[in-house]
């Protein structure tokens, strides 16, 4: 078709186009021949255009009509999934961008934008679940990790991110697993070394949490938390001035560290510098006001400070936050028990369960031995190997010998059965020899008054009394 079209246009412009220099050549009956013909194409013209129209558009309607039927308007693959990986990687662009400017938020509104235009991507589930980790979210976090992992199962990070939320999830054991996938893949991942750290750390078992740790920095030195989580772990051995060689090394690479802060502060109030750690728990409060935590270790150096009005102050702030904190109503019902509001310690105390056998040291200022008694056995109830309760309910030993209840009581014999109990779990105390020292005093003085009157009643009474206790102590220093 195209053929005839092209060999009808040449034959029209050969036969009625002719060039100048012809016209000027030709005869007059050779002129009058062309206009007689160029007259007749003419009217040729005219019909031949409308057969040509009418050509044209059936032609035209028959294409259309082809181009429905094979329905090529409504979907162009290839240009469709060109833009849609086009849209999605600036949109991923854009999210990256807000995540790293900590606005997860917004980072995860741009995310989901990107996954309307291509809801298979990996990437896409990797930044999700990276914001919803940062947002707290783990729960909805794991989810979007186990996406990204089902299309890249040996990705690290990924694998890493969602061992931290089982981490933050107190999933420890759980925890370890993901991070020990991480490892088996790269042996010389420092993070995911360090983390597994944490995990044993959370777990109690700090000197395998510190070898962790220690590989951990042998690879990287400058992992601050693997830094800070070792001068945890000396903390727990009492190592404190080791330990706040570590946590200074930390605060050298990241010094808003509000955690390690707060455990050179604790290392300090081990060491009783007070002072200092109060400096240095200020700092950790500057960073992070509302931890109960801080709050409560400033109290507890303000204690020791004998600034009791002031460390009540700080145990309340933390209660605000964490009403159940059995540390800051304990150090609380101390505080008040030695501003002798004997009344005010009770209730405070009493709601510290763990912490019971205090509520007996109250009573007993109060002369309130019978009543005292039963408080032991209710948090022996909840926790039978309370040191604190065994140790309080029969040790001479305590700041006020709760033992003494029973003894005032005459009930020496149960006394001594309390002294086993504590003794089976703390055979050693150091204020016992103290105690027996004063006691050996004290029967030097009465035999003094005996010599002058030998039957002076009230120091054979009380010489006797005096060995009553005696025995008891000596059945405590055998063990130490």
């Amino acid at each position: 078709m195209n053929q005839s079209f092209s060999q009808l246009i040449s034959g029209i412009q050969l036969k009625y186009l002719i060039r100048e220099e012809v016209v000027k050549n030709s005869t007059l009956q050779q002129i009058n021949d062309y206009l007689k013909s160029a007259i007749g194409f003419i009217e040729y013209k005219y019909s031949i255009k409308n057969v040509v129209s009418q050509l044209t558009q059936k032609l035209t309607n028959a294409f259309n009509t082809l181009y429905e039927k094979l329905q090529l308007t409504t979907f162009n693959y290839y240009e469709i999934d060109f833009i849609s990986k086009g849209e999605s990687l600036k949109l991923q662009r854009q999210g990256v961008q807000l995540a790293e400017q900590k606005k997860y938020e917004e980072a995860i509104q741009i995310n989901d934008f990107s996954l309307k235009y291509d809801p298979k991507d990996a990437i896409s589930f990797m930044i999700k679940a990276y914001c919803l980790e940062n947002l707290k979210k783990y729960q909805d976090a794991i989810i979007w990790y186990d996406k990204a992992i089902a299309n890249y199962p040996q990705q690290k990070y990924i694998l890493n991110g969602r061992g931290v939320c089982l981490y933050w999830l107190k999933k420890f054991e759980e925890a370890m697993i993901w991070f020990e996938k991480v490892i088996a893949i790269d042996p010389k991942d420092a993070f995911s070394i360090a983390n597994k750290g944490l995990c044993l750390l959370s777990l109690n078992e700090f000197e395998n949490a510190n070898i962790w740790f220690d590989k951990a920095l042998a690879i990287n030195p400058q992992i601050s938390l693997a830094l800070r989580s070792k001068g945890e772990c000396l903390i727990q051995f009492k190592q404190y001035k080791n330990a706040i060689t570590w946590l200074d090394k930390a605060l050298a690479i990241k010094d808003n560290d509000d955690q390690a802060l707060n455990y050179k502060g604790c290392c300090l109030i081990k060491l009783k510098q007070y002072e200092d750690a109060i400096t240095w728990l200020d700092k950790a409060l500057a960073i992070n006001p509302n931890e109960a935590a801080f709050l409560s270790n400033k109290g507890e150096c303000l204690i020791k400070l004998n600034q009791y009005e002031a460390a009540i102050t700080f145990f309340e702030k933390a209660l605000t936050i964490d009403q159940n904190s059995v540390s800051s109503l304990n150090y609380k019902g101390e505080c008040l028990i030695k501003l002798q509001k004997y009344k005010d310690a009770i209730n405070c105390l009493d709601k510290a369960f763990s912490y019971r056998s205090l509520i007996c040291v109250t009573l007993m200022f109060l002369n309130k031995y019978r009543d005292a008694i039963p408080y032991f056995n209710n948090a022996l109830a909840m926790d039978y190997m309370d040191i604190s309760c065994l140790k309080n309910k029969g040790n001479l030993s305590s700041f006020v010998p709760i033992g003494l209840c029973l003894i005032k009581l005459n009930k020496f014999e149960e006394a001594i059965n309390w002294f086993d109990k504590a003794l089976a779990i703390n055979p050693s105390d150091v204020n016992v020899q103290e105690l027996l020292n004063k006691y050996e005093d004290a029967i030097a003085w009465f035999d003094g008054a005996l010599v002058i009157d030998s039957k002076e009643i009230i120091s054979v009474r009380n010489k006797g009394f005096v060995y009553q206790l005696n025995i008891v102590v000596l059945y405590i220093i055998k063990f130490v």
